[in-house]
């Protein structure tokens, strides 16, 4: 629901999101800022693959991203409700479409 393009301009790569990235930090700050530890943010390499790898294959933090220290609240809102609305958009979308007839073949 959140393409990478579409994260402020922070993503150079189609896969995007990755994680623990500013965008994902954004988000934890602005829902449950307790739980964040900014003090031991680390950004990481911004890369794309071909091959899905487990995040211990990529990364020794669990962190796949950059700009980890910028992360603040006030993006995380916006990025949040962006994701809420196009969430939302698409579900709404999903409702109005019928079903699929499963005896249909073409």
């Amino acid at each position: 629901m959140y393409p990478g393009p579409e994260v402020d301009g922070r993503v150079t790569y189609g896969r995007g999101l990755m994680h623990a990235n500013f965008f994902e930090t954004s988000v934890m700050l602005h829902l449950f800022p307790d739980l964040v530890r900014m003090e031991r943010a680390v950004s990481h390499r911004d890369v794309d693959s071909f091959w899905d790898y487990r995040m211990d294959q990529v990364s020794d933090t669990g962190v796949w991203g950059r700009d980890v220290a910028e992360a603040n609240a006030a993006q995380g809102s916006a990025e949040f409700d962006r994701c809420v609305r196009t969430t939302a958009a698409a579900v709404s979308a999903a409702v109005r479409e019928p079903w699929p007839d499963p005896s249909h073949r073409p």
